[in-house]
């Protein structure tokens, strides 16, 4: 699962272009609705290029897991609340 959550942390921070880190803090670094707005962009993308729901729920899955453990820690306040 572990590396599974990192292929889907790869998958999107190459939607944004950036580096596995840098995608990372960029997301962490947003309020919950421009996080939630970005997820939810990344989320339509890959439905538009008519990826399986399966692996789309997976990626959503992995970056939830993600902001999570932010969370944990104290580095967010927020939740991942993309369908």
């Amino acid at each position: 699962t572990r590396a599974a959550y990192a292929q889907d942390v790869r998958s999107y921070a190459g939607w944004r272009g950036l580096a596995q880190a840098d995608a990372v803090r960029e997301l962490l670094a947003l309020e919950a609705p421009d996080a939630n707005a970005l997820v939810l962009q990344y989320r339509g993308e890959m439905l538009e290029a008519k990826l399986a729901p399966a692996t789309v729920m997976r990626r959503l899955s992995g970056l939830r897991s993600l902001v999570n453990l932010a969370r944990l820690v104290g580095l967010v306040s927020w939740r991942l609340e993309v369908p």
